[in-house]
C-alpha cells in the first residue's frame, strides 16, 4: 500500500510539472515563431534612429502606459523574425510576461503559491484554455504590439491584486519597495482598471469604517504592504495623467472611429448622449454579455449555499462583479469594435475568468471531489493544452516559412515612411485548424474582418 501511494504521488508530481511547463513552452514557441506585423515594423522604422531615452520620452508625450513603453522599445530592437541578440531577449521577455499572467492568475484563485497538486494544475491550465478558446486570445497572438502591450498590463494588474489576496509574511523594507513598484506599474497599466479599483477600494474602506470593523488609524498596522502599494498606485496615476496621451484618445480620428462621447455632452444634449451611452454598453458587451447573470449566480450560491467561514470567496466575487460593472460603465464612452475589442475588453474578460475559477475551486472544495476525478480532469486538460501547443506550432511555423522569402520586400526608411515593394503570392495567414489562432501580416494592416477571431 505504501509503495502504491508513493507511485501515485510520483505520478501526480510528474503530471503537475509537465502541466506547469506547457504554458511557458506555448508562449516561447509562439513568440519565437511569430513574425513582426506591419504595425510593429512601421513603429520600429519610425524609432530606428532614436535612443531608448528618446523612445521613452516620445511615449510619455504620446500615451504613458506601461506596455507602450515596453512595446515601442521592443519594436526598435526586434527583427522581423527571430534572431540572436536583443530580438531574442525581447521575445523571451514577452513570453515570460504572458506566462506570468496565467501563473499569477492561478495564484490569485488559490490565494497562495502553486503546488504540485492536481487542483492547482487544473486551475492553471483551465485559465490558459479559457483565454485561448476565446476572442481574447488575439491580445496574445494577433501581433507583438498587442502581446507586448497588454500582457504586461495584465501582469501588473494581477500582481497588484495579489498583494490584497495573499498574506505577505515578514514585512521587510525590500517588500515595501516592491509593493510601491508594483503599485506604480499598475497605475500606468491601463486607463480604466486602476481608477475602477480605487473606487471599489474607497467604498470598501468606508464601509469597514462605518461598520466599525476598521479604524482609520489601524489601516497602517493591518495593511502596511497594501498601503505602500496604494502609494505606488497614486504615483503611477499622477505620472500617467500628467502625460499628454489622453488628448489623442478623446479627439481627432481616434475619437471619430470609436464614436467617443464626452461627458460634457450630458449637459449640452442629454437625451442623445444617454442614448449613445446605452447603445455603446449593449454593443460593447456582445462577447461578454453572459458575465452579469453568471457572476450574479456565483454570488447567490456563495450567499445561499456556503455557511460561516466558507463564504471566504464572497468578498472577491463581489469585488470582481463590481469591477465589471464599473468597467462596462467606463467603456460606454466609446463604441469598441474591430481589433480594438480583444485588447480593450480583456481586463473585464480576465475578471470573469478569475471569478469563474474561484467559483469552480469553491465548488470542488465544498463537494470534496475525489482524487480520481481530479486526476482525470487534469489529464484531460493536459491533453487539450498539448493539442493547443501543437496546433499553434503548426500554424505559426508554416506562416513563418511562408513569409520569410517575402521579407526582403520591406525597405526601411528611418524616421520616414516605410516602403513595401510589390509581393507575389498570398501572405494571409491560414489560422490554426483547432483553436483558430492567427496573426496579422508584415506587409499591410490586413483586413480586420478576416483576422478578428469571431467577426466584428
Amino acid at each position: 500500500m505504501k509503495e502504491r501511494g508513493e507511485k501515485k504521488k510520483k505520478f501526480e508530481r510528474n503530471i503537475c510539472i509537465f502541466g506547469y511547463i506547457l504554458v511557458p513552452v506555448f508562449f516561447v514557441i509562439l513568440y519565437l515563431l511569430m513574425t513582426k506585423t506591419y504595425e510593429d515594423i512601421s513603429m520600429g522604422n519610425a524609432r530606428s534612429d532614436s535612443s531608448v531615452f528618446g523612445i521613452l520620452n516620445h511615449v510619455y508625450h504620446y500615451i504613458p502606459r506601461l506596455g507602450e513603453f515596453y512595446q515601442q522599445t521592443a519594436a526598435r530592437f526586434m527583427t522581423e523574425q527571430v534572431s540572436f541578440g536583443p530580438d531574442l531577449l525581447f521575445r523571451l521577455a514577452s513570453s515570460a510576461a504572458a506566462s506570468g499572467v496565467v501563473y499569477f492568475s492561478t495564484a490569485f484563485v488559490l490565494g497562495r503559491r502553486l503546488k504540485l497538486r492536481y487542483m492547482d494544475v487544473l486551475i492553471y491550465l483551465g485559465i490558459m484554455l479559457f483565454i485561448m478558446v476565446s476572442i481574447f486570445s488575439e491580445a496574445f497572438t494577433y501581433r507583438f504590439s498587442f502581446a507586448n502591450n497588454y500582457a504586461l498590463a495584465l501582469l501588473a494588474s494581477i500582481l497588484f491584486l495579489l498583494l490584497f489576496r495573499v498574506e505577505v509574511m515578514e514585512n521587510k523594507w525590500w517588500k515595501d519597495i516592491g509593493a510601491i513598484i508594483i503599485g506604480f506599474a499598475f497605475g500606468i497599466s491601463t486607463e480604466i482598471v486602476p481608477v475602477a479599483f480605487l473606487i471599489i477600494m474607497a467604498i470598501w474602506i468606508l464601509a469597514k469604517i462605518m461598520k466599525k470593523e476598521l479604524k482609520f488609524g489601524d489601516f497602517w498596522a493591518k495593511y502596511k504592504i497594501q498601503f505602500f502599494a496604494i502609494i505606488g498606485l497614486f504615483a503611477g496615476l499622477l505620472f500617467f495623467y500628467s502625460g499628454a496621451g489622453l488628448g489623442g484618445r478623446t479627439s481627432g480620428g481616434y475619437a471619430e472611429i470609436y464614436d467617443y462621447v464626452a461627458l460634457g455632452d450630458l449637459f449640452r444634449n442629454p437625451l442623445d448622449t444617454v442614448y449613445k451611452l446605452v447603445h455603446h454598453v449593449w454593443y460593447n458587451i456582445r462577447y461578454v454579455f453572459f458575465a452579469i447573470p453568471l457572476m450574479c449566480m456565483y454570488i447567490f450560491v456563495e450567499v445561499s449555499l456556503f455557511k460561516g467561514d466558507r463564504k471566504k470567496y464572497l468578498f472577491w466575487q463581489i469585488l470582481l462583479f463590481s469591477f465589471c460593472l464599473l468597467f462596462v460603465g467606463a467603456t460606454s464612452l466609446v463604441k469598441v469594435h474591430d481589433d480594438l475589442y480583444a485588447r480593450f475588453m480583456i481586463p473585464m474578460f480576465m475578471a470573469i475568468v478569475l471569478s469563474t475559477m474561484l467559483f469552480v475551486r469553491h465548488i470542488m472544495e465544498y463537494s470534496k471531489i475525489s482524487d480520481k476525478a481530479l486526476r482525470a480532469a487534469t489529464l484531460v486538460e493536459v491533453v487539450l493544452v498539448v493539442v493547443l501547443v501543437a496546433d499553434m506550432t503548426f500554424a505559426f511555423a508554416l506562416y513563418n516559412r511562408t513569409v520569410a522569402p517575402m521579407l526582403n520586400a520591406i525597405k526601411y526608411n528611418p524616421g520616414g515612411e516605410l516602403q513595401i515593394d510589390s509581393i507575389e503570392g498570398d501572405y494571409t495567414m491560414i489560422p490554426s485548424p483547432v483553436f483558430n489562432l492567427k496573426q496579422l501580416p508584415p506587409f499591410d494592416w490586413g483586413p480586420s474582418a478576416d483576422y478578428v477571431k469571431f467577426g466584428l
